[in-house]
């Protein structure tokens, strides 16, 4: 997923339907050795140690021309008031774009991303609806509290087999996620 134009109509109608803040440019300044899916768990500890305060809300990310989605996130806020994404990503970026939340506190469960098609069709609200069943079966019952890997069940297997069919489809038409 890219960055997305925090100018552009559509990212700015995306956010407004997540909290009353707009979308920011936040430095991107990751914590050596730190786990790129915990940024609940980094930003406590830092907090501890460093002052300042943790911060809830969205990242928001971009699959161009096919959707924008928005990923429940925390970040720091330092004791001079700059705001910084400390959370390793998988590639590097100089800035990450962000929505405070100030309705959301992180309760020790995951939280499913919010998705939004730009492409009109029906494999774009397919690859939608499946990640929903994948976060849905990810969470069900006591997984909700389960933090860790998870048993590839057979259902599991399905759904993530239909979203990569779903997303070679996408990536054909519209290029590449990345």
């Amino acid at each position: 997923m890219k960055l997305p134009d925090i100018e552009r109509k559509h990212v700015i109608q995306f956010c407004s339907g997540l909290s009353d803040a707009l979308p920011v440019k936040i430095p991107l300044r990751p914590l050596k050795d730190a786990d790129q899916r915990d940024c609940f768990n980094i930003l406590s500890e830092h907090v501890a140690e460093h002052g300042g305060s943790q911060l809830f809300g969205w990242s928001i990310w971009e699959w161009p021309s096919v959707m924008i989605e928005a990923e429940f996130h925390s970040v720091w806020k330092n004791d001079a008031g700059e705001i910084i994404d400390l959370t390793p990503k998988p590639k590097y970026f100089e800035y990450t774009i962000f929505v405070h939340d100030s309705s959301k506190v992180y309760q020790g469960r995951q939280v499913n991303n919010i998705r939004k098609p730009i492409a009109k069709g029906l494999t774009t609200k397919k690859y939608i609806e499946t990640a929903d069943e994948i976060y849905a079966e990810m969470n069900k019952g006591d997984l909700a509290n389960y933090h860790g890997e998870l048993e590839a069940t057979p259902k599991l297997m399905r759904l993530h087999q239909k979203m990569a069919d779903l997303q070679r489809k996408l990536m054909k038409k519209h290029g590449s996620p990345n």
